[in-house]
This record gives C-alpha cells, sequence and structure tokens, in this order.
C-alpha cells in the first residue's frame, strides 16, 4: 500500500518501532490477565483443576 500520499511514507517503519517498544508490555499485559483468570475460573470450580475438553 502507498501512504506516501498521506505523509506518511515511513508508516510501516514507525509501525514496526512502536510495536517492538508495546511489545514488553503487551506480553507482560497478557501473562497478568491469564493468571488472574485461571484464579477466578479456579475460585469457580472449587479448584478442580482443569477444564474438561
Amino acid at each position: 500500500m502507498n501512504y506516501v500520499e498521506y505523509g506518511a511514507g515511513d508508516l510501516m517503519e514507525q509501525l514496526q518501532e512502536a510495536w517492538e517498544q508495546l511489545q514488553p508490555l503487551y506480553l507482560q499485559l497478557h501473562a497478568y490477565v491469564r493468571r488472574k483468570l485461571r484464579e477466578v475460573r479456579e475460585r469457580e470450580r472449587g479448584g478442580r483443576g482443569r477444564v474438561p475438553v
């Protein structure tokens, strides 16, 4: 796609740089939410282990 018309010829490079800066925070946030969700599920199931398939 040609973004030069909009004054952002290096848009993809800027997006890549932004992602590289945000990725560590995203991974930490994802792990935190996953852990909290697991805690909620364990409380709801009474600590019975994994959800059956």
